[in-house]
């Protein structure tokens, strides 16, 4: 049986519990994260320079034959013409400020508490707001579908991950994907959707080594 597809709104409280950072913190070891699919482990790890490069060199190659197409409106044309229709996508940017400065200023606020019920509390309203933060950047996201940028995007992530996603043969690392391609056309859906959400954890919050 197919999976029920999550809302907007189940997918933006996932996220928003995901985002933790007393719990994404201990994932992180040596710019490297381990994780179990299938009774296979399989790792992102930071790129190295060389790589860096080649998808840096493969996301400007991509982005010239984008734009030579002519088939894409770039995110501030799309902008306009939603504002046209009575959509204002600079003012969720603003609301997306608003809640992103009002949820810092109650993280300060309980990294000085002491009492566990009081904190506790503190983090649910914390929980709540990276909610609705994240509702309102999955809906800015929808809007600006099939921008030149998002199409850019895209492509690098998943170039990068190509690079970065191994899994553990013996004594051994090997890449899951060979090249870009392979990754485009696998089926692989939901290992690469998580491969994906981990490299975006490692790149926020490590490579700084």
């Amino acid at each position: 049986m197919a999976k029920k597809k999550m809302t907007k709104e189940e997918m933006a409280q996932k996220l928003a519990e995901f985002e933790d950072i007393n719990e994404i913190e201990p994932l992180i070891k040596n710019n490297i994260i381990e994780f179990l699919w299938l009774e296979k482990t399989y790792r992102i790890r930071k790129p190295t320079i060389k790589e860096r490069l080649e998808v840096n060199r493969a996301r400007a190659e991509k982005k010239v034959e984008l734009l030579q197409t002519g088939k894409y409106k770039t995110k501030i044309q799309l902008i306009d013409i939603y504002k046209e229709q009575g959509i204002d996508i600079l003012k969720i940017d603003e609301e997306i400020i608003k809640i992103q400065k009002e949820h810092d200023n109650i993280a300060e606020k309980a990294i000085k508490v002491s009492d566990k019920i009081a904190r506790n509390k503190l983090r649910e309203e914390m929980l709540e707001l990276r909610a609705q933060r994240n509702q309102l950047s999955i809906e800015k996201a929808d809007y600006l579908e099939g921008s030149l940028e998002q199409h850019i995007d895209e492509f690098s992530n998943s170039y990068l991950l190509c690079q970065v996603f191994e899994v553990q043969d013996k004594d051994k690392w090997i890449k899951v994907f060979k090249n870009y391609e392979e990754l485009a056309n696998s089926n692989e859906s939901e290992l690469i959707f998580k491969a994906t959400q981990f490299l975006t954890i490692l790149m926020y919050y490590g490579f700084q080594a």
